[in-house]
């Protein structure tokens, strides 16, 4: 009973001290144009002094357009942020989603459709005053294209509080970040080596104990545009070694170094 009855004490001071939390939105009212909508959100809905924390810019995309990565490609611009913060705050700079080829003949260009979350890490400093809160402002501007493109702005404002406590996270968007974390480009756990030909560049990936049946898709995005032709085909191959990806290259002559 006595165990019962601490438990039942402990639950509550739990309870009573999450709702002590200063309420705050952790997401921005959002900018809707006639192709997306966009939004600021924050993986918590408060912050400690010197924890980092991540937020996100929420594109939901209408069918048939789509925005575009770092590396647009052929053509497009990828979307730029500028960021307003209080003295001491430090943010990162935005984390990309692996894209999709999207072919606009005879133009292929790298992008998102639907839906994409461009991550960023923000550092606040250790010498933060609790209770207080935090104003997050940044400028977004991104490119928007069907056939035609359209370029688009906005700006987000952010309130969260600052807390002595640890982070809280956020359960109204956690699957959204979870979600974008699952499409971030992981580092190889293989040896890649680059051969470069007077047309192509040969990627070798050296996993002799990769099997066909575990690969789904083999393509490669150059983080700079001219490494390769974009449109051309990438032509893989699984051998003995592991895979070999063999790219026509781009307009650019000198390649080093080659990252993406």
């Amino acid at each position: 009973m006595l165990h019962q009855l601490l438990t039942w004490i402990i639950a509550l001071a739990l309870t009573l001290s999450t709702a002590l939390l200063p309420i705050a939105p952790a997401s921005a009212n959002p900018v809707q144009t006639e192709n997306v909508e966009v939004q600021l959100i924050s993986e918590v809905i408060n912050i400690q002094p010197g924890t980092p924390f991540w937020v996100g810019l929420h594109f939901n995309i209408n069918p048939g357009w789509h925005t575009y990565w770092r590396n647009p490609g052929d053509s497009g611009l990828g979307a730029t942020l500028k960021w307003t913060l209080p003295p001491g705050f430090e943010v990162g700079d935005i984390v990309w989603p692996y894209p999709q080829r999207l072919p606009l003949e005879p133009l292929m260009n790298f992008g998102y459709e639907e839906e994409v979350t461009l991550l960023s890490q923000i550092t606040p400093p250790a010498n933060l005053a609790t209770p207080d809160s935090l104003q997050l402002r940044v400028k977004a501007d991104w490119l928007v294209c069907e056939v035609n493109c359209i370029p688009e702005e906005g700006t987000f404002n952010l309130t969260l509080p600052i807390t002595s406590r640890p982070p809280l996270v956020n359960q109204n968007w956690a699957q959204v970040f979870e979600q974008a974390r699952q499409g971030l480009p992981k580092p190889s756990p293989w040896q890649v080596t680059v051969t470069i030909e007077p047309k192509d560049l040969v990627l070798q990936v050296e996993a002799p104990e990769m099997e066909e049946a575990q690969i789904q898709e083999v393509t490669f995005f150059p983080h700079q545009d001219g490494i390769i032709s974009n449109p051309a085909p990438q032509i893989a191959e699984l051998n003995q070694d592991g895979i070999t990806l063999r790219l026509e290259r781009g307009y650019l002559r000198k390649l080093d170094p080659i990252t993406g």
